[in-house]
């Protein structure tokens, strides 16, 4: 795994956590002693977090490193996928039967 990738999904799984527990980004940056455009930055993997952050981010979401962790496991099992249907998702109709007629053409 690159680690463009390992950034995407700390961040992925950061946000998904945060708003799991109902925090905003600015609570959290609050709670773990950051800054916003940190916590931004890790959730849009611009940034790939220390341990000691990371740590720092679980503990003021009330979560283990092993839960964090964890979830990215098992969302490694079905990554490919979930990023397609992300970014499909982030498309209008027509931009999507596009991308996907493209997909087809080169397949």
């Amino acid at each position: 795994m690159t680690e463009n990738m390992m950034n995407y999904e700390v961040g992925r799984q950061l946000k998904l956590w945060r708003k799991q527990k109902n925090i905003s980004g600015n609570l959290l940056a609050k709670r773990a002693g950051l800054s916003q455009s940190t916590i931004s930055a890790i959730e849009h993997g611009y940034k790939s977090p220390t341990v000691q952050t990371l740590d720092k981010l679980c503990s003021a979401m009330e979560i283990s490193l092993e839960d964090f962790f964890i979830g990215i496991s098992r969302s490694r099992s079905g990554g490919a996928r979930q990023v397609m249907d992300e970014t499909l998702s982030g498309l209008s109709p027509e931009a999507q039967r596009k991308l996907i007629d493209f997909l087809k053409e080169v397949s």
